[in-house]
């Protein structure tokens, strides 16, 4: 049986001292951005912020955000059932959205931020459905059988077709 003593706990802090450096990120691309604080926390509470942020967007441009009604929603804006999705820019240079599921909702939004750039597509349900079926949309646990949660990526350089008429580059 393995001991458990200071020499082992020593030498796997040394190892992870290693390892550190194989695995640093370099993030500065994020260096003055006024987003890079949102990328300091879990993906739970970077749901949060980005429910928060389209909340606000939404709110600025004169839309009527009320609470949700049900789980199966994030807010209702201008009486619409609206289920929200946020990334922060991955760095391959594309946003990642994650957990879709098929809910009660009318339209999916999905805002994405950069270091100096915000981007948003806003896709009424039926386009949601599409894209699943077309796998646009992916599974995302379980293989291609997979019912449950879907996702996908977008460069927003390079949107796919079906996704540019929903939106980009929010100025």
């Amino acid at each position: 049986m393995l001991e458990m003593n200071t020499t082992n706990y020593d030498r796997m802090a040394e190892y992870s001292l290693i390892l550190e450096g194989a695995f640093q990120v370099d993030d500065s691309a994020w260096e003055g951005s006024p987003f890079a604080w949102i990328r300091q926390h879990n993906p739970k509470t970077v749901g949060a912020i980005g429910e928060q942020m389209i909340s606000e967007w939404f709110k600025s441009n004169g839309s009527v955000v009320l609470p949700r009604e049900s789980s199966t929603h994030d807010r209702v804006v201008d009486g619409k059932r609206v289920e929200m999705k946020f990334s922060t820019m991955w760095t391959n240079g594309c946003y990642r959205f994650s957990q879709i599921r098929d809910q009660d909702y009318d339209a999916l939004v999905c805002m994405g931020v950069s270091p100096h750039a915000m981007h948003c597509w806003m896709f009424p349900k039926d386009v949601v459905k599409e894209a699943i079926s077309n796998k646009w949309i992916l599974p995302q646990h379980g293989g291609a059988s997979a019912k449950e949660t879907a996702w996908f990526g977008i460069n927003p350089n390079y949107p796919p077709d079906w996704i540019q008429p929903y939106g980009g580059r929010i100025t």
